[in-house]
């Protein structure tokens, strides 16, 4: 009997994914991970051997005293990680374990981030509501896709067309909770109106009495006329239309999509009025069958002259599909502003990006001139050559999870040319994302230092056009909607549309849309590309994350805007939170501001400075041995073993002197958990010390920009520090300035580490003394979120300067 496929399960894993990925970068900022079977943890280890899995990520929820963990089949630097169902949960109490469905799981996670803020409890009702309804959806999808269309396999094709990719998102958003979620529309209308079922369909249409309608176009006609013309020219307007026109000269037609309509008419009194009054004539559907693409409200038909960018009240992930006036003002002006001499020298300067403009739209206003919400359509220029050619597709297509069996699109495009020219897959890969940089990143860059443009290109609005082999040869950026102005650089636009940007509200200053530029251009693009070679296995993401700065800093001595140091230096970049935007309750649309929560994302450029071997050791032999002249005293260093040292640390960490700053004391289950975690840790690692051969210390490197202490002071990508213990109980034995040398010595040995730093608690005078001593010296006291601490430093210079005997010895052992 033939396996039937359980689409609600898929449909399950894939929001699952989703969704704990969102909560993990958005809610925790990262877990743990969790890479070793623990053996003083009996419970949890007997799962983990029944579930043949060792690699695990771990969530802490502390409000409710319970750790979520998720089986990993691939971990990612840049935050998207893919998982093996189901999670469990762990109670810290009773020790209990259980397995946890989709729905219980969501539930646990939302209820332990509401108990942390103040939240709206119904919004958070709704989104569970959401979830559900995004996660039925894409199961419908994909038995329609698989069982009635039967095309699942060609959506994986290494060519597809343009309308067959852009209704072939069946994922969706790979960062958004519910990017299926559709509110309001029925199963039927679903089916009906949606680009995952192939949906096709006639534009409505309105007769409107001119004094309503307001409308404008950079091209040489009024929209009006070009809808009308081009009706007429296909043979779509029939006679008793005809007589319609005959009879009111000055109205014009206007196009809505049939579902707005029927909720406007149900819900807006102001259409109700203008249609009983007989100021709205209703036509109905005329013309060709238009097919919806991936943002469901905009319309191809490949004949057409225009693609149609309608509005719908159906709140699709974060806000209802309603285009905003101030919108379709911007989609206007910057198409006439292209059509200047500015948009000729902009061709020119980057040739293989290319932007599609919307030049025109219409909309209607009520009886007190407000513009009603529903009308607001926008016309995109239909380029044919674009469009009906199979080897320009959308950045989000390509990078979509393979389903049901199919391999991902990127990594059949990638291995059929390694097959072809008989190269390795790496290779190909690295020079694919190279080509992609050139094209996209600089053309990026160059609008945005040279010309003062801001393009909202995210993974849905970047097109990648192949050529014949099928590598990248031009980038395109649809919805120009989305173009916003440097407000300093608004003069070069000026200069030729005088009042560019004014009435749209079209122009931030830098400081303002630098970090909300990166969330575009790095995160929900760039970013998304690299996960994409990585979690395929076609490359490893640092090697692709390295290429990125390389190209950044290029522009280095070029840039006036002050990008480039910010997405090569901070320590964080701003993401826009699908996830708690939609636990807020606001529509991100009609509260662009206030009504889009953004979090810190940790910069995955930084790795770039990031020193493998120290904070993950390739040897668990001794990495370091010296022998400190003065002193008489010969330092070793090691690697920590957890199943040699844990006992060891255990006892150390329950002494009396250890206790009021480690507070590390308890069970030895406990500290097994913080070993694991600790162990295979992004940005710390564990070493154990000798002095003249007696094991007495422990120290934990860790890279500062990662840490919590980082985010505390000015910190630098070059900056790491340690925490620091030594157990011995002999005041005279304790060597504690030597130790203090000998780890500060072995962190410099590594050519990333410029400056070192401790942060002990302020009350630890002692240490602070010692410190001193060791040749650090202080710099402020700092407050972090669990201690106030005095910051102490010492640079590699410095050091060197202090204790110029170090510098000729052979330091690292096993590097």
């Amino acid at each position: 009997m033939e396996k039937q496929t359980n689409y609600t399960h898929l449909a399950s894993k894939m929001t699952q994914t989703a969704f704990l990925n969102c909560y993990i970068r958005d809610v925790k900022q990262s877990g743990e991970k969790f890479f070793r079977k623990p053996k003083h943890d009996l419970v949890l280890a007997s799962y983990f051997e029944e579930r043949a899995h060792t690699k695990w990520l771990k969530i802490a929820l502390n409000f409710l005293e319970q750790d979520v963990f998720c089986a990993l089949s691939y971990y990612s630097l840049t935050g998207r990680h893919q998982y093996e169902f189901p999670c469990i949960v762990k109670d810290r109490n009773t020790g209990a374990i259980k397995e946890l469905e989709f729905l219980a799981l969501s539930e646990l996670l939302i209820e332990e981030h509401n108990s942390t803020v103040s939240s709206k409890s119904n919004a958070a009702v709704q989104f569970v509501k959401s979830l559900e309804n995004s996660k039925a959806n894409t199961a419908a999808f994909l038995k329609f896709r698989n069982e009635i269309t039967n095309d699942v396999s060609t959506i994986f094709n290494k060519e597809i067309s343009f309308i067959d990719a852009e209704q072939s998102l069946l994922t969706g958003h790979s960062m958004h909770p519910v990017p299926k979620s559709r509110s309001r529309m029925t199963d039927e209308e679903l089916f009906k109106y949606s680009p995952e079922t192939k949906a096709s369909f006639q534009i409505v249409y309105l007769l409107a009495d001119s004094k309503f309608v307001l409308e404008n176009s950079a091209r040489e006609k009024d929209i009006t006329t070009e809808i009308k013309e081009d009706l007429e020219d296909r043979g779509y307007i029939t006679s008793e239309i005809e007589v319609l026109f005959d009879t009111h000269k000055d109205w014009k037609l206007v196009p809505i999509h049939p579902w707005e309509l029927s909720y406007l008419k149900k819900n807006n009194t102001s259409v109700q009025k203008l249609i009983s009054e007989n100021k709205l004539i209703q036509l109905g559907a005329l013309g060709p069958l238009y097919t919806p693409t991936s943002s469901v409200r905009t319309l191809y038909n490949k004949d057409s002259r225009f693609m149609v960018k309608l509005s719908l009240h159906v709140k699709i992930t974060n806000s209802e599909r309603c285009n905003l006036y101030h919108e379709l003002l911007r989609g206007c002006e910057v198409s006439a502003l292209f059509r200047t001499e500015f948009g000729a020298k902009f061709r020119a300067s980057n040739p293989n990006f290319k932007i599609i403009e919307d030049p025109a739209y219409i909309t209607l206003q009520d009886h007190e001139g407000i513009v009603i919400k529903g009308f607001n359509t926008s016309f995109r220029d239909n380029t044919k050559a674009i469009f009906n050619d199979k080897k320009v597709t959308m950045l989000g297509e390509i990078c979509q999870d393979g389903v049901l069996g199919h391999s991902n699109r990127l990594y059949k495009n990638i291995t059929h040319i390694a097959a072809l020219d008989g190269i390795s897959i790496s290779e190909v890969s690295r020079k694919w994302f190279d080509l992609y940089l050139e094209f996209y990143l600089e053309g990026i860059l160059d609008g945005y230092i040279n010309f003062g443009m801001f393009f909202e290109a995210h993974g849905q609005n970047t097109m990648i056009e192949l050529d014949e082999k099928g590598y990248p040869c031009n980038v395109y950026f649809r919805d120009s909607q989305g173009i916003i102005f440097r407000e300093n650089k608004l003069k070069l636009a000026a200069a030729y549309i005088p009042d560019i940007a004014l009435e749209s509200h079209s122009f931030l200053s830098d400081d303002v849309l630098t970090p909300i530029y990166v969330n575009y251009i790095m995160i929900s693009n760039i970013i998304g590309l690299v996960n994409t070679f990585g979690s395929n296995g076609l490359e490893e993401e640092h090697t692709l994350l390295k290429m990125v700065t390389k190209r950044l800093n290029k522009w280095k001595n070029k840039d006036d805007s002050g990008i480039i140091d910010f997405i090569l230096k901070r320590r964080t970049w701003k993401v826009k939170s699908n996830l708690l935007t939609r636990l807020s309750g606001e529509d991100e649309a009609m509260n662009p501001v206030d009504g889009v929560i953004h979090v810190a994302y940790k910069n995955p450029l930084l790795y770039a400075h990031y020193e493998n071997e120290l904070l993950h050791p390739s040897s668990m032999d001794y990495c370091y041995e010296n022998y400190f002249d003065k002193e008489g005293v010969v330092i070793k260093i090691r690697p920590f073993n957890i199943n040699k040292d844990l006992n060891m640390v255990h006892d150390w960490f329950n002494r009396e002197r250890a206790l009021a700053f480690w507070k590390m004391d308890g069970s030895i289950k406990k500290l097994e958990a913080f070993y694991i975690s600790l162990l295979d840790m992004d940005f710390s690692h564990a070493y154990i010390g000798e002095v003249n051969g007696e094991t007495c210390f422990t120290f934990e490197p860790y890279w500062a920009m990662r840490d919590v202490v980082g985010g505390c002071y000015d910190a630098k990508p070059t900056d790491y520090g340690f925490h620091f213990l030594i157990a011995t109980e002999e005041k005279e034995k304790r060597e504690t300035v030597v130790c203090l040398k000998a780890v500060a010595d072995y962190l410099f040995s590594f050519p990333q580490v410029e400056k070192c730093i401790l942060e002990p608690d302020i009350a630890a005078k002692a240490m602070a003394i010692v410190l001193e001593r060791a040749g650090f010296s202080i710099d402020k006291v700092i407050e972090q979120p669990h201690k106030t601490s005095n910051l102490f430093y010492n640079t590699r210079s410095n050091f060197f300067k202090q204790f110029p005997s170090l510098i000729k010895k052979e330091l690292v052992l096993n590097k």
